[in-house]
């Protein structure tokens, strides 16, 4: 695709083209905090039982234990489905911190349990 102009926005990156003084600027943070303000008011609007908390790493010791649980509901595992998309989005992208533990989220989202939907709030 050719643009003539001196801003694209492009799969989540807005890049402008400063000619004059030949720099190029990368702003992602418009989609970045859409797709995290996103997943937090999605847990705020469906009345969640458990409340989001801060944590230094979202990639703690409980990870990667299983334990057999009761599934969740369809809603919450709609809502599981759609969070963890977006912050996969979001750890491709800008937060390569959370990663690993999205990534680990991700082979859960087609039959999450309740011990998954802990890990992810």
């Amino acid at each position: 695709m050719v643009h003539q102009e001196n801003t694209h926005d492009y799969l989540g990156m807005f890049m402008s083209h400063d000619v004059e003084n030949q720099k190029v600027m990368i702003d992602m943070r418009k989609y970045m905090r859409k797709y995290i303000h996103d997943c937090v008011q999605e847990f705020q609007d469906h009345d969640i039982d458990e409340k989001l908390h801060l944590v230094n790493t979202p990639a703690t010791i409980h990870l990667f234990k299983t334990r057999n649980v009761e599934k969740i509901s369809q809603r919450k595992s709609k809502i599981f489905h759609s969070a963890v998309a977006k912050l996969l989005f979001v750890a491709k992208r800008a937060r390569p911190d959370i990663l690993l533990a999205v990534s680990f989220l991700t082979t859960w989202v087609h039959d999450p349990d309740s011990d998954d939907w802990r890990k992810l709030i």
